[in-house]
């Protein structure tokens, strides 16, 4: 293993994935597991890390970072995530693209707009899974960043001395 790789492994939380060319690709997450903010604030704050909020695109990303919240922290908090409701339809606020019904993690009930304005997705306390909320309720927050290649790190590290990682 080359020396890049062990600094994504020790340094990131990632998945990795692969295109048809074969080009490996990190997702690399920024755990935000102390402020407790509004998501508009949550995402402001990723943008100033070069980031944005959580997108979920597979289970087995969704187990990943479930599994890793466990083990890491005693508590696994709620976390606000890029999934926002626009016109009754989910939308990962990044991409601007619609969140296939298949690539949905709700807690179960959920989505249920018990409220008026649950117009925000945040995981839930001691899970993981999905919950519709109004978007000025305080919560911890997850940041992501896809990167084209392992050596792109490199150059994102001193910025983001806080990420943690396995594949």
């Amino acid at each position: 293993m080359t020396k890049i790789y062990q600094i994504i492994l020790v340094t990131f939380l990632g998945i990795w994935t692969t295109l048809a060319s074969w080009v490996p690709k990190v997702k690399m997450y920024y755990i935000e597991n102390t402020k407790i903010v509004s998501r508009e604030d949550a995402k402001a704050n990723c943008q100033e890390l070069g980031m944005h909020l959580l997108t979920v695109k597979s289970r087995i990303e969704f187990d990943t970072l479930k599994e890793h919240l466990r083990s890491q922290y005693a508590e696994m908090y709620p976390y606000w995530i890029g999934a926002y409701k626009r016109n009754e339809t989910w939308i990962w606020d990044e991409y601007e693209e619609v969140i296939e019904p298949s690539k949905q993690f709700w807690h179960t009930g959920e989505p249920n707009s018990a409220f008026p304005k649950e117009i925000c997705a945040h995981t839930v306390y001691g899970e993981f899974g999905w919950n519709d909320n109004h978007c000025e309720g305080p919560q911890r927050y997850i940041c992501e960043l896809q990167l084209d290649t392992p050596s792109s790190v490199v150059s994102f590290l001193p910025t983001t001395p806080r990420v943690q990682a396995s594949y």
